[in-house]
C-alpha cells in the first residue's frame, strides 16, 4: 500500500474545501480511509448541511480545529487499483465515443440561436450593456457578449439531454398572446417556458444627482429559469459545480415537478367533480324548494279560491231567498243568479279537479 502525505493543517484544509468524493478521486483512494484519517488526528469534517449552504452561495463558517501538533506528518493510504478487464475497457470506449458523439452534434435549435445571435446588437441600456439576447422564434437566450460560446455549449447539452428523457421542446412565437410565446419544453405531458439567463450583480453608487444610482454588471453566472403559471424555478452556476454539469439534476428536477403537477391536476379534478355534484345536489334541493313553495301558493289561492265561491253561492241563496218571499223573481233576478253561479263555479278549485 503506497502513502500520500500531508500535515494536520493541510489534510485540514483539504477536507474543508473539497467534498470527500473529489479527495478520493484526486488521491487515488476512499471516504472511508479519509474518515479513519480525521477520526485518527482529531480532524472536524464538514457536514452535509455545510456544502448545501455552501452551494447556496452562503459563507458557511468552519469547526475550528482542535488544539495538537498541526505540523504533524499525516500519511492517507491510497488504493491500488487493478488493471480494467477487457470487458470494461470496451464500456469505457463506447462511453468515450458516445460522449465524443454528442459533443460533436450541434442541435439544430442551438444551431439557430447561435445564428441569430451573431446577428444581434450589443445591448446599450445601462441594465443590460453589454448583453446579447436571441430575438422572437429562436430558444430564448439573454447572457453578456463574452460569454456566449459556454451558453450555446449549455442550451446545446439541454435540449440533446432533454430529448434523449423523451421530452419535447418547442419554440412559439406565431401567437397574439405575448405570454405564450418562447421556448417550452415539456416533461410528461406537462408544459414550462424556460430562458437560459446570465445573473447580473447590483451595487449602488453615489450618483451625480442627491440619490444612489445601480450599477449593473455581468456576473458569469448562467441560470436555467422555468415558468409555469404563477410557479417559477431556476438552476444555476454554484460555487462548486457549473450548469453544465448539472444538466441532468435540471432535468430530474423537471420531471419531479412535472408529477406534483400531474398529481395536483387529478386532485383538482376530483375537487371539480365534487363541486359538480355538490351543485347539483343543492340545485334539485332549490328545485325541490321552489316547488313546494309553489305549491303552497296554489294550495293557498285554491282555498281563498273556495273560500270565495262559498260565499257566492251563500250570497245567491239570500238574494232567491228574499226574490221568492217578496214574490220579486223576476227573470232578470234569475238570470242573474245564473251568471254569479257560474261565476262561483269557475272560482271553485273543487269543481276544476273534478273537470
Amino acid at each position: 500500500m503506497t502513502y500520500r502525505q500531508f500535515t494536520r493543517k493541510e489534510f485540514y484544509k483539504l477536507v474543508w474545501t473539497k467534498p470527500l468524493r473529489d479527495i478520493s478521486k484526486e488521491h487515488n483512494t476512499n471516504n472511508t480511509l479519509i474518515k479513519k484519517v480525521c477520526l485518527e488526528n482529531d480532524i472536524p469534517l464538514p457536514t452535509q448541511s455545510y456544502w448545501s449552504r455552501l452551494r447556496m452561495s452562503q459563507d458557511p463558517a468552519w469547526t475550528p480545529l482542535p488544539d495538537g501538533d498541526d505540523e504533524m506528518k499525516i500519511q492517507l493510504p491510497t488504493v491500488i487499483k487493478s488493471a480494467p478487464t477487457s470487458w470494461e475497457k470496451e464500456c469505457q470506449l463506447e462511453q468515450k465515443e458516445r460522449i465524443d458523439l454528442k459533443v460533436r452534434k450541434i442541435h439544430t435549435l442551438v444551431k439557430q440561436a447561435k445564428k441569430n445571435l451573431v446577428n444581434q446588437k450589443v445591448n446599450a441600456w445601462k441594465e443590460y450593456e453589454g448583453y446579447k439576447s436571441t430575438s422572437k422564434g429562436v430558444f430564448d437566450i439573454n447572457v453578456h457578449k463574452s460569454n456566449i460560446d459556454r451558453a450555446l455549449a449549455v442550451a446545446n447539452r439541454f435540449v440533446q439531454t432533454m430529448e434523449q428523457h423523451g421530452h419535447k421542446i418547442d419554440i412559439i412565437s406565431n401567437t397574439s398572446r405575448i405570454y405564450e410565446n418562447g421556448t417550452w419544453v415539456e416533461v410528461n405531458g406537462v408544459r414550462f417556458q424556460v430562458d437560459l439567463r446570465e445573473k447580473r450583480t447590483r451595487t449602488m453608487i453615489k450618483g451625480r444627482h442627491s440619490w444612489d444610482e445601480a450599477v449593473f454588471k455581468a456576473s458569469g453566472e448562467l441560470q436555467l429559469h422555468f415558468r409555469k403559471s404563477y410557479q417559477t424555478r431556476l438552476w444555476g452556476d454554484s460555487k462548486i459545480t457549473k450548469l453544465e454539469d448539472k444538466v441532468d439534476n435540471v432535468i430530474r428536477g423537471l420531471e419531479a415537478w412535472a408529477l406534483r403537477e400531474i398529481e395536483f391536476e387529478k386532485q383538482m379534478e376530483e375537487n371539480r367533480k365534487r363541486n359538480k355534484i355538490r351543485r347539483a345536489e343543492e340545485q334539485a334541493i332549490l328545485k325541490q324548494k321552489e316547488e313546494e313553495a309553489a305549491r303552497v301558493k296554489i294550495l293557498i289561492g285554491d282555498s281563498q279560491n273556495w273560500k270565495k265561491a262559498t260565499e257566492i253561492r251563500e250570497y245567491i241563496k239570500a238574494v232567491h231567498f228574499f226574490a221568492k218571499e217578496n214574490n220579486d223573481l223576476t227573470d232578470e233576478k234569475k238570470a242573474w243568479m245564473e251568471w254569479a253561479t257560474g261565476i262561483a263555479d269557475k272560482l271553485d278549485p273543487i269543481l276544476k279537479q273534478s273537470h
